[in-house]
């Protein structure tokens, strides 16, 4: 938004990494397939409605958007608003944390402008040999990567519209600044409260991955932290033809910054984007014992020293897997059959009496135990799941956890139930109730299943506007009495019957019923 004022304030049609417009919210012409892919920023005066309003062209109408595409850091006036954010976000740290470490982020926005755009959209390709030059300092220095994975490249080099350099001359770029900034203030300026030399404590962060996930084509700031994410978009090609792997990447930044740490970016389940439907049922990744051990055992042997997650909580799919991946996390040491003592223990405290049908039930979710995904699969894990409850139901009096557990473990399958059978639509009743009385489930990861399949629908985000005030009267959760109303329906759906009796299969209410080959179970 900064850079988005400064632009309407002066008239400068830098600053984004896309074609800018400026002007009065009245002056803005139609959107048309000659404006695609344009920024409008409004000129209008405050106190007025069109003041600071931004929007792009989809070449068919104008959308207001936060920003109008990602930033151009060649622009000095952007340099300068972000390195103001990055001194007065550090002081605040320093005097929290004087002890510590302070990582000013310095990544990209997912959808980052690619290479080929920069070239026709980019002020200045050549800011950073530029300022370089202004600053004295070096460049052209023998290239740290020089014959690693047959790259032949002896010294450095700038690839001007390389969104991967530009960040890396970001970080470059504001670490030295800082040094400059903390060396003009006077000498207890320079330090913490505890006495720490600043520009010892401050590091710049960025993400490998997406249009930036190979190295610097020139040796970064030794200060610099990479989290290296298996999303790649040059690795493999040109001259990183053998640059393949997060493993490739983290030998390569174990020679370009040697005294940092680099973290292994890793995705685990994405319910905004992966759920939706049967067509969501498995995991996104196996985290079975044997998995998580060679998994963490080898991101440690290849040099990672830190693990960033993105993830949701989804228990139903990853929750265990979360917790074995904790214990790998405090003991790198552990074996698969370590995870797998770990595992039992875990079955036995969450299911007390029915932790052997848990644990059945849980096995044959894994991905490399689930069958081909599709109605066989589901008659199948259903009924594990039932035999943990009526092994529980004969002693539920005495462990009341374990039923509120298994009956929360149902409510991942009522979703897809109401999927599968054509409810979820936004005036089922079946389906807001699910909204209202899912919201404490610990196992459905409700945010995901709102975010894209409903709120979209009824463009709002309060919940007690979806579902109405009878609904949210009520409680928001599923008593067990209401949950053994709508499980045996998930039972009838998806039901196991054998082949010979296939064609005469039929529900109550008539309908052919979702058969299984029980052979196949």
């Amino acid at each position: 938004p900064q850079i988005s004022a400064k632009m309407s304030e002066t008239g400068n049609t830098e600053g984004f990494l896309c074609h800018i417009a400026i002007g009065l919210e009245s002056a803005r012409p139609p959107a048309t397939a000659e404006n695609k892919g344009t920024g409008w920023i409004n000129t209008d005066p405050k106190d007025t409605p069109g003041f600071k309003k931004i929007y792009t062209s989809d070449g068919k109408e104008w959308k207001a958007v936060y920003q109008p595409g990602s930033v151009d850091v060649s622009v000095p006036f952007v340099r300068d608003i972000i390195f103001a954010d990055m001194k007065e976000k550090s002081e605040a740290f320093f005097k929290e944390n004087p002890d510590d470490l302070y990582v000013f982020p310095t990544d990209a926005e997912d959808g980052e402008t690619p290479d080929a755009d920069r070239v026709k959209t980019q002020a200045n390709k050549n800011w950073y040999p530029e300022y370089l030059a202004k600053e004295k300092l070096p460049f052209g220095r023998p290239y740290l990567l020089n014959g690693y994975k047959g790259i032949n490249q002896p010294v450095e080099i700038w690839g001007g519209t390389s969104a991967n350099d530009n960040i890396y001359a970001m970080t470059a770029y504001m670490l030295h600044e800082y040094d400059k900034w903390i060396d003009s203030l006077p000498k207890d300026q320079q330090v913490t409260s505890t006495g720490k030399s600043k520009k010892a404590q401050i590091r710049g962060g960025l993400q490998s991955y997406n249009f930036h996930d190979v190295p610097p084509n020139f040796n970064p700031d030794p200060r610099t932290r990479v989290a290296i994410a298996p999303f790649p978009k040059n690795r493999g090609i040109g001259k990183w033809e053998k640059l393949v792997s997060q493993e490739d990447m983290s030998k390569a930044m174990q020679i370009m910054l040697p005294s940092e740490p680099f973290s292994n970016y890793s995705f685990y389940s994405f319910s905004h984007y992966d759920d939706h439907g049967p067509a969501g049922i498995p995991a996104r990744a196996s985290l079975s014992p044997r998995v998580i051990a060679d998994m963490y055992r080898n991101f440690y042997d290849v040099g990672f020293r830190a693990i960033t997650f993105e993830a949701d909580l989804n228990f139903a799919k990853s929750g265990l897997g979360y917790y074995l991946a904790s214990k790998m996390l405090w003991n790198v040491k552990l074996t698969a059959k370590d995870l797998d003592a770990i595992r039992d223990r875990w079955f036995h405290r969450a299911f007390g009496s029915a932790w052997k049908e848990a644990k059945a039930y849980y096995d044959f979710l894994i991905p490399e135990n689930f069958p081909p995904n599709g109605p066989n699969a589901w008659a199948k894990a259903i009924r594990l799941l039932d035999a943990a409850d009526k092994k529980i139901a004969t002693v539920a009096t005495k462990e009341p956890e374990v039923q509120k557990r298994i009956d929360d473990l149902k409510q991942f399958w009522y979703m897809h139930y109401l999927f599968d059978t054509g409810k979820f639509a936004k005036d089922s009743p079946e389906v807001r109730e699910y909204l209202w009385k899912g919201q404490m489930s610990y196992m459905v990861s409700m945010h995901g299943l709102l975010g894209r399949n409903y709120r979209r629908n009824m463009q709002t985000k309060d919940i007690k506007a979806l579902v109405g005030p009878t609904i949210s009267a009520g409680p928001a959760h599923f008593t067990h009495e209401e949950t053994q109303a709508w499980w045996p329906k998930i039972l009838d759906t998806w039901q196991v019957t054998p082949v010979s009796t296939f064609a005469d299969a039929t529900l109550a209410n008539g309908k052919p019923a979702r058969t299984v080959d029980v052979n196949d179970l």
